[in-house]
Order: structure tokens, then sequence, then C-alpha cells
């Protein structure tokens, strides 16, 4: 019996794990709508959108990695020179979408902190 509640408490924890990730990735998405919003609607602020919306918030990437991102999330980077990815990344870093550290960059999915429950404690 007690392995039963064991194996029940743990697979109710993988599930609050599954629904903590979709929220964040929702939520990150609709702020980064919110954020580019405010911006014109330029091919840049798509470009820039689909981006910061390509990047996994636990990975830094570097400025190669983030280059290859940058061609796989859309096409309009493979029509602009290499000056873009650095004047976009500029840009997302000063909205506060993307974050510079020495490793390169990462999406700053920490700013959602504030919006977000606090995480309880279930031991």
């Amino acid at each position: 019996m007690q392995y039963a509640v064991q194996g029940l408490v743990n697979g109710l924890r993988e599930q609050i794990e599954l629904v903590t990730e979709q929220v964040l990735r929702v939520t990150w998405t609709n702020y980064i709508h919110t954020v580019l919003d405010e911006s014109p609607a330029t091919k840049g602020r798509d470009r820039r959108q689909a981006l910061v919306q390509a990047m996994v918030p636990s990975e830094v990437y570097t400025r190669r990695g983030l280059a290859d991102l940058a061609r796989a999330a859309t096409p309009q980077y493979a029509q602009v020179g290499p000056k873009t990815l650095s004047r976009d990344l500029n840009r997302l870093v000063d909205m506060g979408l993307v974050v510079k550290e020495e490793e390169g960059w990462r999406a700053n999915v920490g700013v959602l902190a504030a919006f977000l429950p606090p995480a309880g404690s279930a031991d």
C-alpha cells in the first residue's frame, strides 16, 4: 500500500511539473507578444519575435548557435546580413526579453517570476 501511495505522489509531482512547464511556456509567449506589440509592426519585429520564441528558456546560446537558430526560426534571416542578428539581439536585450551573459545569450524568462504564483513544497 505504501508503494502505491508513493507511486501516486510521484505521478502527481510529475504532472504538476508538466503543467508548470506548459504554463510557463504559454505565459512567456504572451509576454513576448505584449512587449513586442509596443513596437511598430515591421519585418524586424516579426524576425525578433520568431528568434526569441525559438530560444529554449533554459539554454544559453553562443553567437554561432543563435545564428543557426535564427535561420531555422525564420527564413527572414537568410535575406539579411550578419549584423542584423547583432542588432536584433541588442534590441531584445534592451526590451528585457534576452539576457547577455558571459557564455552567450538566453531568453529572460526570469522576468516572469513576478507574474507566477509561488511554488509550494510538497514535502
